[in-house]
């Protein structure tokens, strides 16, 4: 069934592409026919003209002999198939009087109706419109039908009957899908337009490149042009990290002006004290210097497996956006990608990396429960105002600073057939929804899930609403242990329960053609996402009350482990791998049943085990994999891990909608691309770490130097 209908949507393709070809070549005949074009004699005839009339007259001034390369030209960049976009710079070289480029987004066929519109690039003259440009198309192919076995048979003219025969086909497909949207660029595409935002934000870059400029000048000045890196582990504490993965090291282990000096600065021989004057010690905040050196410093023993567990997790939700957001911008053998998304068992891990973002649940879990016990075992009360302050003001400024850089600035930093999708999407959602991420609520406003501005900050917003309800545990726990561990297991199971509700409710399958239920109703909710959140929590209680399990029943439960996280990864490769030519859900191999036990439990199954598995971790069991987690070079990369998610995305949509023809996915090509965006996106992380997320921390014991708080 599937593959007939491919056969199908495949004959469809090759006589769009002849559809598309031939009304060029239609309007050449047309001039030749003086019954089927109006000549333009003056301006107040070109007036009375209708817009098909005067783009018809376009199409026979180019058609003489002066125009006749210009002609040429325009015909060869048009696009040769559909998903084919054709040469978008040839078209736009002719001149902004003489031709536009064009993108026609056609319906797909209906037994395809799942995969994304078929595009086509054309290049037309630029007195066409929008609104006359399908009339066009209709009349021509009508012309042809009429005229073409009148002529003689000539090379031309042999391949016009040929395209004469389907016809009929394409008039036929054309009746039943029809055009979706045209969209017509101009062939000089203006660099930027007017935008206060944007003037905004280059401004604030320019503030933050000279504040980094200044610091790093007055750090030499105090302390030498580049401080000597402390190694010593007893000057940094793993136990610092904040609840958002952002850090792994102790803030407050070393004064913010503390630096290895080398003899006598030249602050000194100067007679300039930074330590009392606060507008030094504020630009001394942004030294680049200063913070590559917390950048850099070694983790202490005990946790330090969990910068390795940052790190793989943040490459692995990288390897999901960069095949999905390939997707969203357009892939020619769309098809092929699908079958390898459910059909080839290595690949698995490409959906599977959702997963990744439930350990990063996790992990804010077990880290918000263990620094706030610890510091009510130190100072027996929390300051709960900085506990929420401290959150905002880690979180916030790299946020942002991404996410208005991404609706005011990314529009004008890319050109290309397809970018006016993104140019489109930026503005249609963050022009009307930017203040749900300024207040964190972006997972429930709106309600349509592709309706979001910054769609990935979906996992902040979910994130801060945790951590918002946090102390209710943590307080509940400290009274009495009972208590604490019964609400995790009660909002365990509920948050379960309501996962299989909405399954059931919906009748949810996965991997989905139609996953829009899921994505607005489970993927992004608080309380469906719960359950690795509250089981971090759990682990943190286990950990600070020192409970231990024997190193044999660790290493027992080491196969059983895997097993469980095997089977959650790859189990869904069974759905369709008996039936590997069917794909139309009557036809899964899985039923209602099968999806339903997998989309409720899968979360739980990953939680009981990555809980188990880094709980024996923090015993100092593990063997090899725990120390390779634990190795010193994950430590830059595991504090840089928060600015990196933040960026990635924006780095794909820039690389993937400026291309000038869609994408032809290989196995290779996709390896190459994913390396270029991993190391395009921890290279942005670490900008913003050296520019906005570390200077802020430093700002942040600056502005109050006895009221820190570790959250």
């Amino acid at each position: 069934m599937y593959r007939k209908d491919l056969k199908g949507a495949h004959s469809l393709s090759s006589s769009l592409s002849w559809w598309m070809m031939v009304c060029v070549v239609i309007a050449v005949i047309s001039s030749s026919s003086s019954s089927s074009v109006l000549f333009v004699r003056g301006a107040e005839e070109a007036d009375s003209l209708s817009p098909e009339d005067v783009c018809l007259s376009a199409w026979k001034n180019l058609s003489n002999i002066a125009n006749g390369e210009r002609l040429a030209v325009m015909i060869d960049s048009w696009g040769k198939a559909t998903n084919d976009l054709g040469k978008y710079d040839e078209c736009r070289d002719l001149g902004a009087q003489v031709s536009q480029y064009c993108v026609l987004r056609f319906a797909p066929p209906p037994q395809l109706n799942f995969i994304s519109p078929p595009y086509m690039g054309t290049c037309i003259p630029a007195q066409c419109t929008n609104s006359s440009f399908a009339d066009i198309i209709r009349d021509g192919l009508q012309f042809l039908n009429d005229t073409i076995n009148d002529q003689p048979d000539n090379k031309i003219w042999t391949r016009l009957k040929y395209a004469n025969l389907v016809l009929q086909e394409i008039v036929e497909y054309e009746k039943q899908t029809g055009i979706l949207e045209y969209y017509c660029t101009p062939a000089e595409e203006p660099s930027a337009r007017k935008s206060a935002g944007a003037v905004v934000m280059i401004v604030i870059c320019f503030l933050l490149v000279s504040l980094c400029l200044v610091g790093t000048i007055l750090e030499g000045l105090e302390t030498g042009w580049w401080p000597e890196v402390d190694l010593s582990r007893e000057s940094i504490n793993i136990s610092e990290p904040i609840p958002d993965r952002i850090h792994s090291i102790n803030e407050s282990a070393k004064p913010l002006l503390g630096g290895a000096h080398r003899g006598h600065s030249s602050a000194d021989q100067a007679g300039i004290n930074f330590k009392r004057n606060k507008l030094a010690q504020f630009f001394l905040c942004f030294a680049v210097p200063r913070n590559f050196q917390a950048l850099m410093a070694p983790s202490p023993p005990g946790l330090t497996f969990l910068n390795g567990v940052r790190v793989i997790s943040i490459m692995w939700v990288i390897l999901g956006h960069s095949l999905d957001y390939m997707n969203y911008a357009g892939v020619i053998n769309f098809v092929h990608v699908v079958e390898i998304d459910v059909l080839q068992f290595t690949a698995q891990a490409l959906p599977a990396a959702e997963f990744a973002v439930d350990t990063f649940f996790w992990l804010s879990g077990f880290l918000v429960a263990y620094l706030t016990l610890r510091e009510l075992q130190t100072k027996r009360r929390v300051n709960w105002f900085l506990y929420y302050f401290h959150r905002i003001w880690r979180l916030s400024p790299a946020y942002f600073f991404a996410l208005f850089f991404y609706r005011n600035l990314t529009p004008f930093m890319g050109s290309g057939p397809m970018w006016h999708k993104y140019v489109e999407q930026v503005e249609g959602t963050c022009g009307e929804y930017w203040w749900t991420n300024v207040l964190y609520v972006n997972n429930f406003i709106p309600t349509v899930w592709t309706d979001q501005c910054f769609l990935w900050g979906w996992y902040l917003a979910v994130d801060f609403q945790f951590y918002i309800f946090a102390p209710l545990i943590l307080l509940a726990y400290r009274m009495r242990k009972e208590v604490g561990y019964g609400i995790i297991i009660v909002m365990t199971i509920l948050s379960t329960v309501a996962t299989g509700i909405y399954v059931k409710t919906y009748n949810m399958q996965w991997n989905s053609t139609d996953p829009k239920d899921y994505m607005n109703l489970v993927y992004g909710k608080p309380y469906t996402r719960a359950a690795p959140w509250l089981l971090g929590i759990a682990c943190a209680f286990v950990h600070i009350e020192g409970r231990k399990i024997s190193k044999r029943v660790a290493w027992i439960l080491y196969p059983i482990i895997g097993a469980i996280l095997a089977l959650i990864v790859y189990g869904p490769w069974t759905e369709f791998s008996t039936s590997k030519s069917e794909l139309d859900p009557p036809n899964r191999v899985w039923g209602n049943m099968q999806s339903f036990l997998y989309f409720t439990f899968s979360k739980l199954g990953w939680s009981i085990a990555i809980s188990v598995l880094f709980y024996t971790f923090s015993l100092g069991y593990g063997g090899l994999v725990r120390r390779f987690l634990g190795a010193n070079f994950w430590t830059p990369l595991a504090r840089i891990t928060y600015s990196t998610y933040l960026w990635h995305p924006i780095i794909m949509f820039l690389v993937y909608y400026s291309a000038e023809d869609y994408f032809n996915y290989t196995n290779y090509g996709f390896g190459v691309y994913y390396c270029g965006m991993l190391i395009l996106g921890f290279g942005m992380g670490a900008m913003t770490f050296f520019t906005i997320e570390r200077p802020f921390v430093n700002l942040e014991k600056l502005l109050m130097p006895h009221g820190k708080s570790k959250h």
